[in-house]
Order: C-alpha cells, then structure tokens, then sequence
C-alpha cells in the first residue's frame, strides 16, 4: 500500500477503469475492468450447475403440490431461474488465469484453498491446476499437503516479523483459504465471523487475529482478545493514525452501520 493515493482509486472508479461487481464466494468486489469478463467466467460453470439444482427443486416442490413440506435451502434464489449460459472451455481458462492471480496475491496455496476463493468445485480447481503444469511450482505443506506458487515468488522466512495490522472488514486474507486457521485461531472465529456473514475488521498480530477494531468519531477503536505488549500497541497506534487521515475526508466513520457487535 505504499504511496496508495486514494483519489487515484476513485478516478478509477469515475473513469470505470475499476467496477465494482458480485463476483468471487458470490460477494461484491472490485476489480479492474480488464479482469471483469474473466473473473465472472472462472465461476459460470458452478452458477449454472447451481442454477440448474434450484429449478430442479422448485420443480419438484410445483409436482408435490400442495401436499409438499417446505423446507429452507440455503443459497437458493427465489423468483424464476434465469439460464446461465457456460462455455466449459472458455470457464476453464478463465479459471485458470483467477487462480494464477490468486496465488500471485496470497501465495502458497493448496488445490481445496483455490476452490474455497474461488467458489468452485474442487475437481473444476483441480483441472485448472493441471492445466496450468509447469508453469505452477510446488511446496509441502506443513501438514504434508501439496501447496503451489507462482514461480520465483517471495517467500519470507517462517521467523520473519509480521508488523501489527488494522484489517478491513470482510478482508479476503481472513477468507482466502479452505483453513481459516492459518489467520485465525479456531477460538476467536465465532466472534469475528458473524452468523449473518460479516467478518469483523480485525487487528492482526504476528499473522494472527487478536482482536477488532472500528473507528470513532475521535479515532480508532482497539480490542483485544487476549494481553499484547507495549510494543504491540504502539504499531497498532501507527496503523490508526495512519488510518484516521485517510478517512477524515471520506467516510470518518467507515462500517458504522455494523457496530452492533
């Protein structure tokens, strides 16, 4: 984010040089326009499929008639299906070039945390993996899982510092993997992810949530959830006067309107 101008981000918008679009885990994003058309691709082929599973169900509840139980089906539009026209070919290039840009941002990833990102099929990230061959390197996972990167990506070492970090709300770092655990400790994920799907603007501590934040008429807001040292703070106090200009003239109160927690 070094040298980000904020006014250059808005004359991207104004100019429709970046749009903004549900695109990715069917959320809103905003991406450069040259990347729209492909991203949107890379999931066609599951829309479809998901579109077909809800016109099969809401067929077979109008065969049932009025003797049929109701049941909620999470994720399952209402109204009339409307077709999704896919071309196998062209999704799965599309996906395969999601999925180059994906491990370009978030680095060493494995096959279940392409399909957790992009929202497909394991097998569809498999396939796009594969045809991706030698252009993708490997790494072993902890766990013994196969991981892939672009190749001669940076990759600090395991003992490098992670300088502390206020994270956006619903930040794709929190939600870029299949294991959430590799941000987020399994004991705080019921407080920052939320039952009606927001993820909290959170502070991370050496690659960790440690706790939430959110701004104030008269600054940043910081709590955490467990003790962190003097020095930790005062990067956390960097990080939010850093933060408080940047919103002064835009939004002061940016996500406001989910303070409810």
């Amino acid at each position: 984010m070094a040298g980000f101008d904020p006014a250059e981000l808005d004359d991207a918008f104004a100019s429709h040089r970046v749009v903004r679009a549900q695109l990715m885990r069917v959320t809103m994003h905003a991406v450069h326009a040259e990347d729209h058309q492909v991203f949107r691709e890379a999931g066609r082929a599951d829309a479809a499929a998901g579109m077909a599973d809800a016109a099969a169900v809401r067929a077979a509840v109008a065969r049932a008639g009025r003797r049929a139980v109701v049941v909620r089906l999470p994720g399952l539009c209402r109204g009339p299906a409307r077709p999704v026209l896919a071309d196998p070919d062209v999704s799965g290039l599309a996906l395969q070039t999601l999925i180059r840009r994906y491990l370009e941002g978030f680095g060493p990833a494995s096959i279940a945390d392409m399909a957790q990102f992009a929202m497909v099929q394991r097998s569809r990230a498999k396939a796009a993996v594969q045809a991706l061959g030698g252009s993708l390197g490997q790494l072993e996972g902890p766990d013994g899982t196969v991981l892939y990167d672009v190749p001669g990506a940076l990759l600090p070492d395991g003992d490098t510092p992670a300088p502390p970090r206020l994270m956006a709300m619903w930040d794709s770092v929190l939600l870029a993997y299949a294991d959430r655990t590799r941000f987020m400790p399994p004991a705080y994920r019921s407080i920052v992810t939320r039952t009606n799907g927001d993820v909290l603007p959170t502070l991370l501590v050496d690659g960790y949530v440690a706790g939430v934040w959110r701004a104030v008429p008269d600054g940043i807001e910081a709590t955490a959830f467990h003790p962190l040292p003097g020095s930790v703070w005062e990067g956390l106090a960097a990080e939010a006067r850093a933060l408080v200009p940047l919103l002064a003239d835009r939004e002061p109160e940016v996500y406001a309107r989910y303070h409810h927690w």
